[in-house]
């Protein structure tokens, strides 16, 4: 995770140059909805390995039917908030899925094994 708030750094503080450098200015609009999802994929890396480990362990079941969850939440999501905000909302959409689905299945895997992915149990058996 350490890693992965590095790049997220990166692409927060240097977003707007890098899209304005390497593609033009007219992608500078794309900044704010590439911060949200950058940030979304810090938490992401934050919660861990947990779908994999519940695959690994028989609960792959419980994977699946979270996976079924978040793709509705996402289509719901995403059709209320992009009506409102455009590329802004369709970024919350996919940020809020990403957070309730990881806390849905780290809380999944430590109830059915005990084991905590996130980075606070680095990996902790209870």
């Amino acid at each position: 995770t350490l890693f992965a708030a590095c790049g997220a750094a990166f692409l927060v503080l240097l977003g707007p140059w890098l899209l304005g450098t390497l593609f033009s200015e007219s992608y500078l609009p794309a900044v704010a909805p590439l911060t949200v999802l950058v940030l979304a994929q810090f938490v992401n890396a934050f919660f861990g390995p947990n779908a994999m480990i519940l695959n690994m362990t028989g609960n792959e079941g419980l994977t699946f039917r979270a996976g079924l969850f978040g793709l509705g939440l996402n289509i719901i999501l995403n059709y209320v908030l992009i009506s409102q905000f455009g590329v802004m909302g369709a970024a919350w959409a996919t940020a809020v899925t990403l957070f309730v689905l990881n806390a849905a299945m780290s809380g999944l895997l430590y109830r059915r094994t005990g084991v905590d992915s996130t980075m606070l149990g680095l990996g902790r058996v209870s």
